[in-house]
Protein backbone atom coordinates (compact mmCIF):
# COMPACT_ATOMS: atom_id res chain seq x y z
CA UNK A 1 0.00 0.00 0.00
CA UNK A 2 0.71 3.69 -0.59
CA UNK A 3 -0.45 5.46 2.61
CA UNK A 4 -0.57 9.58 3.11
CA UNK A 5 -1.57 11.46 5.89
CA UNK A 6 -2.75 15.40 5.15
CA UNK A 7 -0.68 17.17 8.04
CA UNK A 8 -2.68 20.51 9.33
CA UNK A 9 -5.37 19.27 11.36
CA UNK A 10 -4.82 15.35 10.59
CA UNK A 11 -0.62 14.23 11.65
CA UNK A 12 0.15 17.24 13.70
CA UNK A 13 -3.26 16.84 15.95
CA UNK A 14 -3.29 13.40 16.17
CA UNK A 15 0.28 12.39 16.36
CA UNK A 16 0.56 9.92 18.50
CA UNK A 17 -1.85 7.09 16.68
CA UNK A 18 -0.40 8.55 13.50
CA UNK A 19 2.90 7.97 14.36
CA UNK A 20 2.37 4.59 15.56
CA UNK A 21 0.38 3.88 12.59
CA UNK A 22 2.66 5.46 9.74
CA UNK A 23 5.89 3.61 11.78
CA UNK A 24 3.65 0.16 11.95
CA UNK A 25 2.91 0.58 7.95
CA UNK A 26 6.58 1.25 7.07
CA UNK A 27 7.85 -1.28 8.68
CA UNK A 28 5.28 -3.36 7.46
CA UNK A 29 6.84 -2.78 4.23
CA UNK A 30 4.13 0.05 2.98
CA UNK A 31 5.31 3.01 1.64
CA UNK A 32 4.26 6.22 4.31
CA UNK A 33 4.03 9.73 3.12
CA UNK A 34 2.38 13.05 3.44
CA UNK A 35 -0.09 14.92 0.99
CA UNK A 36 -0.30 18.49 2.00
CA UNK A 37 -2.31 21.76 0.84
CA UNK A 38 1.25 23.35 2.14
CA UNK A 39 2.88 25.40 -0.44
CA UNK A 40 6.27 24.27 -1.98
CA UNK A 41 8.22 26.86 0.25
CA UNK A 42 7.25 25.17 3.36
CA UNK A 43 8.24 21.41 2.44
CA UNK A 44 11.59 21.44 3.78
CA UNK A 45 10.43 23.29 7.38
CA UNK A 46 7.02 20.24 7.00
CA UNK A 47 10.10 17.63 6.81
CA UNK A 48 11.73 18.77 10.11
CA UNK A 49 8.77 19.30 11.66
CA UNK A 50 7.83 15.78 10.53
CA UNK A 51 11.37 14.25 11.47
CA UNK A 52 11.03 16.09 15.05
CA UNK A 53 7.75 14.83 16.19
CA UNK A 54 8.67 11.47 15.91
CA UNK A 55 7.19 10.21 12.14
CA UNK A 56 9.26 8.16 10.16
CA UNK A 57 11.47 9.15 6.99
CA UNK A 58 9.05 9.51 4.80
CA UNK A 59 8.82 7.49 1.20
CA UNK A 60 7.28 10.47 -0.76
CA UNK A 61 6.47 14.21 -0.29
CA UNK A 62 3.23 15.98 -2.23
CA UNK A 63 2.16 19.75 -1.45
CA UNK A 64 0.28 22.07 -3.67
CA UNK A 65 2.66 22.60 -6.23
CA UNK A 66 2.92 18.70 -7.16
CA UNK A 67 -1.08 18.59 -7.26
CA UNK A 68 -0.73 22.10 -9.68
CA UNK A 69 1.82 20.29 -11.97
CA UNK A 70 -0.60 17.14 -12.02
CA UNK A 71 -3.43 19.57 -12.99
CA UNK A 72 -5.45 18.79 -10.28
CA UNK A 73 -6.15 22.12 -8.81
CA UNK A 74 -9.12 24.02 -9.20
CA UNK A 75 -11.52 20.79 -8.87
CA UNK A 76 -14.53 21.46 -6.27
CA UNK A 77 -13.07 21.84 -3.08
CA UNK A 78 -9.73 20.48 -1.36
CA UNK A 79 -11.28 16.75 -1.07
CA UNK A 80 -11.81 16.53 -4.31
CA UNK A 81 -8.19 17.66 -5.46
CA UNK A 82 -6.58 15.75 -2.92
CA UNK A 83 -8.18 12.47 -3.84
CA UNK A 84 -8.07 13.02 -8.03
CA UNK A 85 -3.83 13.85 -7.28
CA UNK A 86 -3.92 10.47 -5.20
CA UNK A 87 -5.70 8.29 -7.38
CA UNK A 88 -2.69 10.03 -10.15
CA UNK A 89 0.27 8.94 -7.88
CA UNK A 90 -0.77 5.88 -6.38
CA UNK A 91 -1.79 6.78 -2.75
CA UNK A 92 -3.91 3.63 -1.81
CA UNK A 93 -4.98 5.16 1.50
CA UNK A 94 -5.16 8.45 2.41
CA UNK A 95 -5.63 10.32 6.14
CA UNK A 96 -7.62 13.94 5.93
CA UNK A 97 -9.76 15.88 7.97
CA UNK A 98 -10.77 17.99 5.00
CA UNK A 99 -11.35 21.27 6.58
CA UNK A 100 -14.12 21.81 4.31
CA UNK A 101 -16.08 19.12 5.64
CA UNK A 102 -15.91 18.04 8.91
CA UNK A 103 -12.82 19.72 10.70
CA UNK A 104 -13.30 18.04 13.87
CA UNK A 105 -13.06 14.31 12.44
CA UNK A 106 -10.39 12.42 10.43
CA UNK A 107 -11.53 10.88 7.22
CA UNK A 108 -9.82 7.64 6.15
CA UNK A 109 -9.93 7.44 1.95
CA UNK A 110 -9.46 4.30 0.11
CA UNK A 111 -8.72 4.63 -3.55
CA UNK A 112 -9.14 1.59 -4.98
CA UNK A 113 -8.12 2.71 -8.70
CA UNK A 114 -5.24 4.39 -7.71
CA UNK A 115 -2.93 4.60 -10.63
CA UNK A 116 0.95 5.93 -10.41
Amino acid sequence: MKVSFDLDGTAWKHRAIFIALANALQLDGHDVGVLTAHSEELRAADLRLWAARGFPEPDFFYNAEDMRQAGVVGLADMRATKIAFARRAGITCHFDDFDDFHPDEIEFVVITDAGG
